[in-house]
């Protein structure tokens, strides 16, 4: 091979390396983009439009301090497995003031129940199941923007947590008002804010998520570490650990219990 060759590839070489430490370094969405930019590189980057069909069927270890815990619980160690919309098997593992509780709620086609070593069997209902996938999943859902595209606006540019982010917000009748914080960098929802029903009072709120530590589970980003707040109130504090996503569960996983 001529030098002048060698010198074509070499720099041919470099500029391919240099394009790809650009492109990687480059923000998923620009100040300039629209709208239907941020909304479209935001569905992608969460893992497409069927993103949330992943949380139907799975597996998941977490610690949590608050929001599922019976009132007076410390914080709990929780392992779920899930088969929605029909079965569910959640363990809860915490301190309380009288000692170290440990329960299980169990949900199938026939019904549901929560059993305690030691404790009788009671029944619950089955709304534990009742639903399409896992609650998690609705953290970062954000295929229906793309159904409201004119009635969303961007807001402003800021700072979260050191990093650039955007806020959107969607002004609708038909599902609400809210904000949406997007990382530019990554083009991952980092925080939502909207005035709801507060899920434990049953009273108007302003109920606001902060997500993060996103790790890649079978090509959907699943945010590890979130808090919710009710009125600047801690309402809800996650750490998952583990999380798998399957296509099945054997129903022994959901048996009644003896």
């Amino acid at each position: 091979m001529t030098k002048p060759r060698i010198a074509t590839l070499c720099f041919a070489v470099l500029a391919c390396v240099f394009a790809s430490e650009v492109h990687a370094d480059a923000p998923a969405i620009d100040e300039t983009d629209t709208v239907a930019d941020i909304v479209n590189t935001l569905i992608e980057r969460h893992g497409g439009t069927k993103a949330t069909d992943r949380w139907k069927c799975g597996s998941l270890k977490f610690t949590t301090t608050a929001g599922i815990l019976p009132l007076g619980l410390g914080p709990a160690t929780v392992t779920e497995d899930f088969n929605f919309p029909n079965s569910f098997n959640r363990s809860v593992v915490a301190d309380s003031p009288n000692g170290k509780i440990d329960l299980k709620f169990i949900v199938n086609e026939e019904g549901g129940w929560m059993t305690s070593p030691g404790k009788p069997t009671m029944e619950i209902p089955r709304s534990f199941a009742d639903r399409d996938w896992h609650t998690f999943a609705d953290l970062s859902a954000v295929t229906h923007l793309r159904e409201h595209l004119g009635s969303l606006a961007v807001v402003k540019k800021l700072d979260i947590d050191g990093k650039p982010a955007i806020q959107l917000r969607l002004d609708s009748q038909d599902v609400g008002s809210g904000d949406f914080f997007i990382d530019l960098h990554s083009g991952l929802l980092i925080g939502t804010t909207k005035t709801t029903l507060d899920p434990i009072s049953g009273n108007q709120a302003t109920i606001s998520t902060r997500l993060g530590k996103y790790e890649d589970v079978d090509g959907i980003p699943v945010p590890m570490a979130f808090t919710a707040t009710s009125n600047g109130k801690k309402m809800l504090q996650v750490e998952i650990h583990s999380v798998e996503f399957k296509n099945s569960i054997p129903d022994s996983t959901f048996t009644k219990p003896e």
